[in-house]
């Protein structure tokens, strides 16, 4: 029985025990006492039991009191404060911790209102809250801000509800400090707002979409790409923002997204409404509710139209810098050359230089020059504005008689105003009297906020120059004496044309005073001076700035002048002389030079003469040009035909009739002229005369004269050579000069012709004989020029293979780890996961360095390819297919392959990079007009007698011709196409790609020709020697990568490399002892030489090479197999490894397969022996 029955128990045993009292005493019976009895029994069960649960009372009212000493305590100590108020706000009862809340005591509040301490704002607020507290019963909640005694307020949310009944109802309030609550609600409320400013001031487009796909959020940015306005998108969905395509696929994108709540980023190629191509890249991703259920999809779409193409030119331009590596040391070693020289120059500089890096300029250091200046050395601190114990003391700088100030010295203020001060003049002044006049220079150094942070000077010893210019202004009025004192007229002018000065003689010769000219213009004074070569002189004069001589006629005063123009930075200088008698003189000169030079080029006609007849045509007409002469002979045969110098023939026919008749004159005639008194054994009538020139008179007036002259061949008749004369009167000197000479060198022509037959003769035989000697020679010579040419292409390819030898090896190396760790990491990922497909791009990457670095070995002759039959039609289709995008569309591709399949013995890559080469260079001579770019394949048979193919071995060849129509190559570049480096196309080429496939074409034992006209095209030509059928058949293909349970042990100095093959042949099966120390690997080797079945080391290590490993391993095992590998090396290569007695031999980088083949190959060729 509990304890709350318990009473009602005891009342209903009363009532009984009543009704039995009062039925007594109307009589008590047997069964009456009998029922009496148990019911007195049954109450003092009862009585036991209402003192059992008395004790169990008093123990539940102790256990009480505890709780509540307990729960008193967690009241006080709760972490809300609590409060209990009247419906007037007075407090009746409040804990610790809201008295702490609120800022007093707890025995402070207790009996006092609650609205003292509120704020005011908050009076009636609060005072609706108690209201409304009273008239409900729930639960009241207001914000109020309390004021506490230091002044601080503080932010609470009351909680409220009310208790108690009757007349004195009571208010139960929990008090919570919502101060830093309301703190991060204004600060995220402030970085919603920057989060928003953020968002519509960036430029990618960002939007927010529901579960529906409706857009319930868009910036700018996006609103603009979508072309319509942000309140209008809102609510709606792709297909009101976007075309039909790119709806369909933005609502595919978000279910995925929704579906894998992932967040998935794309690229997508739009076109906009002017028809151009944009790139957007974009990000989805999900947004989660409070439940972590999508609620709906954001997107964030950035334009990366620009980047796209910097994308792309970044691979084209990889290209270029990988062909420009090869040339980094040289330009290293040129700019440290640069340095080494600006160094020099600045410490070897004949000018003084000072740089400071601080803006106070407390520390200048300065070169020798300016050190020197200062009485100082460079190692010295120059700065006068330097700390008082290093500043220098033994000199002073002045200006103007007056000592400048450290602060106001050109470095200091450039340093601390950011000036720049040009040409500052001062005199440095030492102890010791000694003055030196400087010129400063100074500009400021900034700093990247574009504040002075030091300066840099420049000064120049200037005392010498000072001095200088006080010697030029004495010299200068020296000359000016000097040149009124010569006879030359002397003029300047400015650059205006104005007169500067005028000396004396000029005045005279120009009729002008000094006054009228100085300050005038010349064509002011003298208009007629603008003539063409004064004023083309002049003018030539200045424009060229160099001296200038010239000759004119001046019409004023009717002279010839000479003038010599002298040009400066100030204007003109002219001196001028009258020439006038020296010109006249010149002329007489001329006209007799030009007759003596007439007889000159006579002499050289006559001697050219063919025939005697022509020599006297020559000689006659040369005769009527210089004097009006006219000439005849006469060929002596008997002594009436034979006359001698004088002699005056009665009649002499001419023999040339185009001279007309000779002059003759009468008989009676000699007997007036003077004679000598001589007679001519020839004619006895005769007499000689007594002068050059006869002159015969008839009636008072002069006849024409006569000359002759005699004319002596030996072993023929003398001739005689008559001169009729060309006016009325007698020759004058000169011309009888000049017809004696013609008589003289006719003379001589006669001979002359007699002995040039005889001459030509003999030439005629000596040449024929010289003709066959010059075509032998010429044979030779250009035997010669070929073999030097092969010789410098030798060169050249040696020089390169030196180059490549260093590039190659480190380049195979690093290609090495990267296909290496790439493979590693590739195999472990799964099938079709991006991560493997961007390692395979790295892998594939990595391979087409390996091709490069092999191509480039191969042009060097250095490298070695891997050859197999390979099928030339099927190669040429397959690059023409890659080519053609990159070919303009105005370039007509033709290809004829006439001789169908046909095979050739080479490496894939070696004749795609060959086919490329030869078409890009085909389409960049087409590039400006368009033409026909045609391949086409044949065969070409070369005998055993040769058919004019030189340098080709006797053979069937495939014949691959590559030609354009496009502007050719000029003859002078021909001979040097194929050297390195050689190009035509400025910086668009690295002038490798001709010579790359010469190297290709002869490492096949093939050759290549060439034949082009400018303006018409060129034209390749690729003779490949042709495979046969029988070693085609010989040809294997490769095998699939094997793998092995054997022991390797792995050698190589390049830890990279150590970690990255072992990780590969694990992975292949094999256990692998790996080491970077070739001692290293011999020490571990020695120990146990039968824990190894294979051995795989590097060439090139410290210590000890590859070759020497090898040979140390096997003198411990013989027979251990070894496989040697290396990035490249002049020392090894197959045969040589082979002779030395490793069983494999290959090249760095190689891949997996690679390298799995070649052991399962030297392995099982062991285990077979």
């Amino acid at each position: 029985m509990s304890y709350r029955s318990m009473p009602k128990t005891v009342q209903s045993l009363r009532e009984r025990m009543e009704k039995m009292l009062a039925r007594g005493r109307e009589g008590l019976g047997e069964e009456t006492a009998k029922e009496m009895r148990e019911h007195l029994r049954e109450l003092q069960l009862h009585l036991a039991r209402i003192e059992m649960e008395n004790e169990e009372l008093r123990r539940a009212r102790l256990e009480a009191e505890k709780s509540r000493d307990r729960y008193s305590e967690l009241y006080d100590q709760a972490p809300v404060g609590y409060l209990v108020l009247d419906e007037q706000g007075v407090v009746l009862d409040l804990n610790s911790t809201a008295s702490n809340l609120l800022g007093l005591e707890t025995t402070d509040l207790p009996g006092q209102p609650l609205f003292p301490l509120l704020h005011p704002n908050f009076h009636d607020a609060f005072t609706l809250h108690l209201t409304g507290v009273l008239r409900s019963s729930k639960k009241q909640t207001c914000e109020v801000m309390v004021k506490r005694r230091n002044g601080d307020l503080v932010h609470f949310r009351v909680e409220s509800i009310a208790a108690g009944t009757g007349d004195r109802p009571v208010i139960r309030s929990v008090l919570i400090d919502i101060t830093d609550l309301r703190q991060s609600e204004h600060e995220l409320r402030e970085g919603a707002e920057l989060l928003r400013a953020v968002i519509e001031g960036t430029s990618d487009a960002v939007y927010v979409k529901n579960a529906r796909g409706r857009y319930i959020f868009l910036n700018a940015e996006a609103a603009r790409a979508a072309g319509r306005d942000a309140a209008e998108a809102i609510g709606k969905d792709d297909s009101f923002l976007l075309p039909p395509e790119r709806a369909k696929y933005a609502r595919e994108t978000d279910r995925s997204v929704m579906a894998t709540r992932k967040v998935t980023t794309y690229e997508e190629t739009v076109s906009t409404e002017e028809g151009r191509k944009k790139t957007y890249l974009t990000t989805k991703g999900p947004l989660f509710d409070s439940s972590r259920e999508v609620a709906g999809v954001f997107g964030i779409s950035r334009d990366i139209t620009n980047l796209k193409r910097t994308q792309k030119a970044l691979v084209d331009s990889e290209a270029r810098l990988r062909n420009s590596l090869s040339n980094t040391e040289k330009l290293n070693r040129d700019l440290r050359q640069k340095v080494e020289e600006l160094d020099t120059i600045f410490n070897t500089a004949p000018v003084g230089i000072a740089v400071s890096y601080d803006p106070q300029c407390l520390h200048i250091k300065g070169n020798e020059t300016y050190a020197a200046m200062l009485g100082l050395t460079p190692e010295d601190n120059l700065s006068k504005t330097a700390p008082a114990g290093q500043r220098p003391h033994h000199f002073k700088e002045m200006q103007a008689g007056r000592q400048l100030m450290p602060r106001e010295l050109p470095m200091q203020v450039a340093a601390s105003r950011g000036l720049v001060i040009r040409n500052a003049e001062m005199d440095l002044v030492h102890d010791d009297g000694r003055v030196v006049r400087i010129l400063g220079n100074a500009t400021p150094l900034m700093n990247e906020h574009g504040r002075p942070r030091g300066a840099v000077g420049v000064f120049l010893d200037i005392s010498e120059l000072k001095k200088t210019q006080e010697d030029l202004s004495k010299a200068h009025k020296k000359i000016t004496k000097i040149l009124e004192s010569i006879t030359d007229a002397f003029v300047s002018f400015d650059r205006c044309w104005r007169y500067t000065y005028v000396n004396d003689t000029a005045c005279r010769l120009l009729c002008r005073s000094r006054e009228e000219l100085i300050g005038q213009r010349v064509l002011a004074t003298f208009p007629e001076a603008v003539r063409p070569r004064f004023h083309t002189e002049f003018i030539r004069a200045m424009t060229e700035n160099a001296p200038v001589h010239f000759e004119e006629f001046f019409s004023p005063p009717d002279a010839w002048y000479e003038c010599r123009c002298y040009p400066s930075s100030e204007g003109l200088s002219v001196y001028f002389q009258d020439i006038t008698d020296r010109k006249k003189a010149e002329e007489a000169r001329r006209r007799h030079v030009i007759k003596l030079d007439t007889l000159l080029d006579v002499s050289r006609d006559v001697l050219a003469a063919s025939s005697s007849e022509d020599m006297l045509n020559r000689v006659a007409g040369a005769a009527k040009v210089l004097t009006g002469a006219r000439f005849a002979v006469s060929a002596g045969g008997d002594n009436e035909g034979c006359f001698r110098a004088g002699v005056m023939p009665q009649h002499i026919e001419p023999r040339f009739p185009s001279q007309g008749r000779l002059f003759t004159l009468e008989p009676e005639e000699t007997e007036d002229l003077p004679t000598t008194g001589e007679r001519s054994p020839g004619h006895a009538g005769s007499r000689l005369p007594d002068r050059p020139a006869w002159r015969g008179v008839r009636g008072g007036r002069p006849q024409k004269t006569l000359l002759s002259a005699e004319v002596h061949r030996p072993g023929l008749p003398d001739e005689l050579i008559m001169v009729t004369g060309k006016i009325e009167g007698e020759f004058t000197p000169e011309d009888e000069t000049i017809l004696s000479q013609l008589a003289t060198v006719a003379s001589l022509g006669l001979r002359h012709i007699e002995a040039k037959n005889e001459v030509e003769l003999l030439v005629e035989e000596r040449t024929k004989e010289l003709r066959k000697a010059y075509e032998s020679l010429r044979m030779e010579m250009l035997d010669r020029k070929k073999a030097e040419q092969q010789l410098r292409r030798a060169q050249k390819m040696d020089a390169l293979g030196t180059m490549a030898e260093g590039i190659g090896h480190d380049f195979n190396n690093i290609l090495a780890a990267i296909i290496g760790f790439t493979e590693l990491v590739y195999d472990r990922l799964p099938d079709e996961s991006r991560e493997r497909r961007r390692l395979q791009r790295v892998l594939e990457a990595g391979l087409r360095g390996r091709e490069l670095v092999d191509q480039m070995l191969t042009f060097a002759r250095l490298g070695e390819q891997e050859k197999r039959a390979l099928q030339a039609d099927g190669i040429i289709r397959e690059t023409l297919k890659l080519l053609r995008p990159s070919i303009p569309r105005t370039i007509d591709i033709e290809v004829s392959l006439r001789n169908g399949p046909g095979f050739v013995l080479g490496n894939p890559q070696q004749l795609e990079q060959v086919i490329v080469n030869l078409c890009n260079n085909a389409a960049y001579a087409m590039r400006e007009k368009g033409g026909t770019l045609s391949l086409e394949l044949s065969d070409f048979v070369v005998e055993e007698t040769g058919d004019g193919s030189e340098g080709m071995r006797p053979g069937t060849y495939l014949r691959l011709t590559v030609r354009d129509t496009g502007t050719g190559i000029p003859a002078e570049d021909m001979d040097r196409i194929f050297d390195p480096f050689f190009t035509t196309k400025d910086e668009k080429g690295a002038g490798l790609g001709l010579s790359v496939v010469h190297g290709i074409v002869g490492q096949t034992g093939g050759h290549i020709t060439v034949e082009s006209e400018p303006g018409k095209g060129s034209a390749f030509n690729v003779y490949l020697p042709k495979l046969s059928a029988k070693r085609r058949g010989a040809m294997g293909g490769a095998q699939t990568a094997p793998t092995g349970r054997e022991r390797i042990l792995f050698v190589d100095d390049e830890e990279l490399l150590v970690e990255s093959g072992k990780g590969l042949l694990e992975g292949l099966g094999y256990t692998v002892t790996a080491t970077t120390s070739s001692l290293d690997a011999l020490r571990t080797f020695s120990s146990d030489p039968h824990s190894f079945d294979l051995v795989i080391t590097d060439q090139t290590m410290p210590d000890m090479t590859g070759v020497e490993l090898a040979k140390e391993l096997t003198d411990v095992r013989p027979g251990i197999p070894v496989i040697l590998v290396t990035g490249f090396s002049y020392v090894i290569d197959s045969e040589a490894a082979e002779k030395a007695g490793i069983n494999a031999f290959a090249m760095k980088p190689l891949t997996k397969g690679e390298i799995a083949d070649i052991i399962r190959k030297t392995l099982d060729a062991k285990q077979e022996l």
